[in-house]
């Protein structure tokens, strides 16, 4: 919607959104899409080859770090692991690795 022919023609008033396909830096979402200082702004991560969401944030999680800097928790019958690359072993919580995952039965 920001990028159709003559915006400066249209007034938007978005409170909820929802991005898809890229991901977007948090501060990008609040400063170029949703400028309303109430909006919430819910981060969720999926995979395409894996089906719908994976993990999805709180929308009134009252920490912004959280907010800024995590895609939320596994949702309902996701089981989410990061695991080291190399050796397989699951790896603690602020280190970079595979993220593993599988639809609990």
């Amino acid at each position: 919607m920001i990028r159709v022919l003559d915006v400066g023609n249209y007034t938007f008033n978005l409170n909820k959104s929802l991005g898809a396909v890229l991901p977007r830096p948090f501060e990008m979402i609040r400063n170029e899409v949703c400028t309303d200082p109430d909006a919430k702004i819910v981060k969720t991560y999926a995979q395409t080859e894996n089906g719908p969401g994976v993990s999805t944030g709180e929308p009134d999680c009252p920490v912004y770090g959280i907010m800024k800097h995590t895609n939320g928790s596994p949702m309902p019958g996701v089981e989410l692991v990061i695991k080291d690359i190399t050796t397989g072993e699951k790896l603690p919580p602020h280190k970079a690795g595979e993220i593993c995952l599988r639809w609990a039965a």
